[in-house]
């Protein structure tokens, strides 16, 4: 509450013409609250004509509870709205002067925090101000005058009683600040407080990847197994990533990065059946390792169909036509083909020995 205390004078410092507002709801909330005690003040009173006999004025003292107990309603409410006033243009000022420090930050700064924490922040932290200016704070100071008024009553009724009533509400007091402070509370806090920031990162992140998910038609496994491949768009080396503008059909791409573009987009597909024409054609040998690593993945329990020069793109077909002039010369496994020693065995060599030849 001490540290609450030190920051009104900061968080006022925000209220412009309201700051009077807030004094006023804390006034206001009090007087509410000796009025709500005045019932009880009549309830006695007509107890204690019943019990000596005299029921002329029990009546009047009916009503007038009642209407003390409505004028404590109103008052309160109206508390409460000079607190809202106040605790809305506070909530509003801090966002204002957040978001203008945000502008200046720098760019790595907010992408290594996190753009969930940032909103959490400026959301969640003025919107705690505005709970504990609008209601815990005329709370408080009714709750005081309360206790004050609680306290005359008792030792008006009976001081034995008032005695014993304020020794039970003190050890309440000590076993609720006993076991809801500590370095325990603290901790778990601490890692409540964390948990959310994870939380809200999370869902940021997959927000921004729902147009990409739409798209496509898929769920956000997809798009999360294509997000952490090395066939992403960010792997390009661009310095906005996926926002990069490529141009019309890739103009502003080589042929290897088309290439990765084109099967990250059919991981997002995410179709039973795929057709690899010419794949990894443009790509070296670092990539096209790379980018069948990735494919090993994409075609798992799917119909693929492959059209290659490159015998090692095939390699690991279940069964391979091999076209000649035009027509089908050959069909079977790798192996088969390898042992028949025809046309296919012929270019496996020829690839072979391009890669083995040397100056």
């Amino acid at each position: 509450m001490e540290k609450k205390e030190k920051l009104l004078p900061q968080l006022l410092a925000y209220a412009g013409n309201r700051k009077v507002l807030t004094y006023l709801s804390m006034v206001i909330a009090g007087i509410s609250q000796l009025l709500a005690l005045a019932p009880f003040l009549f309830i006695w009173a007509i107890l204690r004509d019943v019990i000596s006999g005299d029921y002329s004025r029990i009546a009047h003292y009916g009503w007038m509870a009642v209407a003390f107990a409505i004028a404590s309603i109103v008052v309160y409410f109206g508390g409460l709205m000079c607190s809202h006033v106040a605790a809305f243009r506070i909530a509003a000022n801090m966002r204002k002067t957040l978001m203008q420090h945000i502008m200046t930050l720098p760019i790595g700064f907010l992408d290594a925090l996190g753009s969930g924490k940032v909103r959490k922040w400026v959301q969640e932290s003025t919107q705690s101000t505005e709970t504990y200016l609008a209601h815990q704070l005329p709370d408080k100071a009714g709750m005081y005058a309360t206790m004050l008024g609680l306290a005359v009553l008792m030792f008006l009724f009976d001081w034995r009683m008032g005695l014993l009533c304020l020794g039970t509400v003190l050890l309440a007091i000590i076993v609720m600040v006993t076991l809801m402070t500590g370095p325990t509370l603290k901790r778990k806090l601490g890692e409540y407080n964390k948990a959310l920031d994870s939380m809200s990162n999370e869902a940021v992140e997959y927000v921004r990847g729902i147009p990409v998910v739409k798209t496509f038609g898929q769920s956000d496994g997809p798009f999360l197994r294509c997000h952490g491949g090395r066939h992403h768009p960010w792997r390009c080396g661009y310095p906005q990533g996926i926002d990069t503008v490529i141009g019309t059909k890739g103009t502003y791409l080589s042929g290897g990065e088309q290439q990765r573009i084109s099967i990250a987009r059919a991981f997002l597909k995410d179709a039973p059946i795929i057709l690899l024409d010419e794949a990894t054609a443009s790509l070296d040998v670092e990539n096209e390792t790379f980018i069948q690593e990735s494919l090993s993945r994409l075609v798992k329990d799917k119909t693929v169909i492959i059209i290659a020069h490159r015998m090692r793109t095939v390699a690991g077909a279940d069964k391979i036509v091999v076209l000649k002039e035009g027509k089908v010369d050959e069909c079977g496994s790798p192996s088969e083909l390898t042992a028949s020693g025809g046309f296919y065995k012929r270019m496996q060599d020829l690839q072979r020995n391009a890669l083995e030849w040397n100056i």
